[in-house]
């Protein structure tokens, strides 16, 4: 979620002619019985070839505080919980392989919150006062908040509303560098990349929005413009920063950071066959419900996808005996096993053998 995921599930084969078809829209969070229905047992339902799936988002707000009670101490929020993330992750995994998914962080949309709720009131979450705690943090209303967020369509009577913004301003960037708060900045971008490296590590083909390959903010000129005034949807549709494109060029600076880091994942997951649609997956136990932890397993290739949704240094208590790994972004070699792990940081961990047979 900054960040809005969305799956569009394509057949090949009938995509050109289709392309114009039906469409079949489920909730954000697919449910079991949703996905067994909308796919027919394994055969896809007739003349519904193309529709959409939008999955779990994984916006920090959402993934990282579902599943407990929120906790604020000195402006920090303590609780970190992906259980819902890894309980959609389950279900979409086991959805069938010959359906290609286009995978977005961020879209041109708004983001709408469809979660489960059914599923979290075994952990005493209210639908109204959840969703209110959502759209407060990402827009920046919340106490120790970095989101830089819009209302959209929002309802006073119900507490309903959507959310606008960009990947950067959702995660952070455009607060920490308003502020000129270096630290701050540095999380952020970490932040930005994770959640674009948890897109990458997903089967389908993956889609950038555009201004999110160097980090841009929210438009506010929309603001000013009375056609587009009354449409808080245009915060996230402001016009490509050329000018900021040029920097990432510019050692250091904050576009050459997020340009190089989606860029080297983008090469590291052509690299590797493990990242294909027909890879199997599923989520391991990390025994902290603040990462998730995700298999990829292809032949005799195995990639273990570690990823910290918290702001706070982490230890992915994963146990695997099957010899030694390394992480493909760092480069550094490892065990599997007791895996420390950065604030809002990533690891894509390959079993070595699998590097020595794609060198």
């Amino acid at each position: 979620n900054a960040l809005r995921t969305a799956n569009f599930s394509v057949n090949p084969a009938a995509f050109q002619k289709r392309l114009m078809g039906a469409e079949t829209a489920l909730p954000p969070v697919v449910q079991h019985k949703d996905a067994v229905r909308v796919f027919d047992g394994g055969r896809p339902l007739r003349d519904h070839h193309d529709r959409h799936i939008f999955r779990l988002r994984p916006q920090r707000a959402a993934q990282r505080r579902i599943g407990g009670v929120v906790q604020s101490r000195g402006g920090i929020i303590q609780n970190q919980d992906i259980r819902l993330l890894r309980q959609q992750m389950n279900v979409v995994s086991g959805l069938p392989k010959d359906y290609v998914f286009l995978n977005y962080l961020r879209c041109h949309d708004d983001i709408g919150w469809g979660l489960d709720y059914p599923w979290l009131r075994q952990f005493g979450i209210d639908e109204v006062s959840h969703k209110k705690y959502l759209n407060d943090f990402l827009t920046g209303q919340y106490p120790g908040s970095f989101g830089r967020g819009e209302l959209y369509n929002s309802d006073p009577e119900s507490g309903d509303a959507r959310l606008c913004g960009t990947t950067a301003s959702l995660c952070g960037i455009e607060k920490a560098a308003f502020e000129r708060d270096a630290e701050a900045l540095e999380k952020a971008v970490r932040l930005d990349l994770m959640l674009h490296a948890y897109m990458l590590s997903q089967s389908g083909i993956p889609v950038i929005y555009s201004g999110d390959e160097i980090g841009q903010e929210n438009d506010y000129t929309y603001h000013e413009n009375p056609r587009k005034w009354d449409d808080s949807r245009y915060l996230h549709r402001g016009d490509f920063r050329w000018d900021l494109e040029k920097k990432r060029s510019v050692k250091g600076s904050l576009q050459e950071k997020i340009f190089d880091g989606i860029r080297k994942l983008e090469t590291i997951r052509a690299q590797y066959p493990v990242f294909c649609t027909d890879a199997r997956v599923w989520t391991i136990d990390t025994w902290d419900d603040s990462i998730l932890g995700l298999v990829r397993e292809y032949g005799e290739d195995k990639v273990i996808a570690l990823f910290n949704f918290s702001e706070f240094d982490k230890v992915a208590w994963i146990n695997e005996e099957d010899g030694m790994y390394t992480d493909l972004i760092s480069g550094r070699a490892m065990e599997a096993k007791g895996v420390e792990i950065p604030a809002y940081g990533v690891y894509w961990l390959m079993r070595e053998n699998g590097i020595e047979e794609n060198k």
